[in-house]
């Protein structure tokens, strides 16, 4: 009903209203008679594949004319560094009426492929509104190339990052994200990383957050997924336990002499979430536990295995692996990541040619 009292409206009044203005990006006037040309033009075909509302097109096609206006308000010589952007709103505005719902296989081999590899990187990020008005975009745009400036002169980046990047959580760490995968960042950011060499710069790359300068620090083989049994003692901050350090070594001198590990878990384990599977957690992977137990797991070389002890924020643990798992044969990943791409924004990246 909303679509049809919206189209109604456009139509029975197109006759007295061409020429009046539907909307303004900057100083620049969009008709109404431009926006129903381009509407009628692309929605009989639309409708076949993606069905449009006259309200869903309008947005897609606003986004569209702001784009091109930040790109004449950074002036010629800047236009270039902005096409990649622009295309990508304009074949997102075209999407519908050219392509099925079907996802690129090429996309999802992308996704398969990087699943392999866990990237750590850095960034300085400036925030910017995905729908900043030119001025807003020219200035930031300018403010962050600035700072490459200051980086190409050899500054340090993470003085840089704790001193002016916008994102506080990472800032205080000069920057650094830790490690993560493919899906874990939006998609013009997780591009550049995997697209860079560890030690290598890149930037500006424009997200949905703003701008940002991308410090590539490491790339290792994906840790993917694993389950792990563990003992834990108890021992934070509030709830200090003097003795815990202590009888963490005594269970762990057990463990070397043979005593078996489920057993010892269901008695002295203080995590009761676990203790009467033996300690077993369910499976887990790349940033889903606390990063020192992470790492701990992660490096017990074979199943069965133990950590020596090692304390994190909730006490005293000894880790055992039970089993670890690979990425997957990509028969096996294909649909999961087929709709996992459907979700996201590199669903557009088909289009680019």
């Amino acid at each position: 009903m909303k679509k049809t009292l919206f189209t109604l409206i456009l139509v029975a009044f197109a006759g007295q209203l061409s020429a009046q203005t539907l909307f303004t990006v900057g100083e620049k006037a969009v008709s109404v008679d431009e926006f129903l040309y381009v509407y009628g033009k692309n929605k009989d075909i639309g409708n076949q594949i993606d069905p449009k509302t006259p309200e869903e097109y309008l947005g897609l096609y606003i986004a569209f004319k702001r784009k091109v206006a930040e790109a004449e308000a950074l002036g010629r010589d800047t236009l270039a560094a902005f096409l990649t952007e622009y295309n990508t709103y304009y074949r997102q505005l075209l999407k519908p009426y050219l392509t099925d719902k079907t996802v690129d296989e090429g996309i999802v081999k992308e996704a398969y492929a990087r699943m392999a590899t866990d990237v750590r990187a850095a960034h300085i990020m400036l925030d910017l509104p995905e729908n900043a008005l030119p001025e807003d975009t020219a200035k930031v745009y300018k403010q962050i190339l600035a700072i490459r400036d200051r980086l190409n002169r050899g500054e340090s980046f993470e003085t840089i990052a704790r001193q002016q990047s916008s994102d506080s959580y990472s800032a205080v760490n000069g920057g650094d994200l830790g490690y993560f995968n493919v899906f874990n960042m939006v998609y013009p950011f997780e591009n550049a990383c995997y697209n860079a060499e560890v030690g290598q710069v890149v930037g500006p790359v424009r997200t949905q957050f703003g701008y940002h300068l991308i410090k590539v620090l490491d790339k290792r083989p994906a840790r993917y997924r694993m389950t792990a049994a563990h003992i834990l003692l108890l021992d934070t901050e509030d709830r200090p336990n003097p003795e815990a350090a202590k009888k963490i070594q005594d269970l762990y001198k057990s463990l070397q002499a043979g005593e078996d590990f489920n057993a010892l878990a269901r008695k002295h384990s203080q995590d009761q979430s676990s203790l009467q599977r033996g300690g077993q957690l369910p499976p887990f992977g790349l940033n889903q536990m606390l990063p020192e137990f992470e790492d701990a797991a992660f490096a017990l070389a074979a199943d069965g295995d133990f950590s020596e002890p090692f304390q994190t924020k909730l006490g005293w643990h000894i880790v055992k692996r039970v089993s670890r798992e690979e990425v997957p044969a990509f028969e096996r990943m294909q649909g999961e990541l087929a709709g996992k791409i459907r979700r996201d924004e590199r669903s557009n990246a088909s289009l680019q040619a």
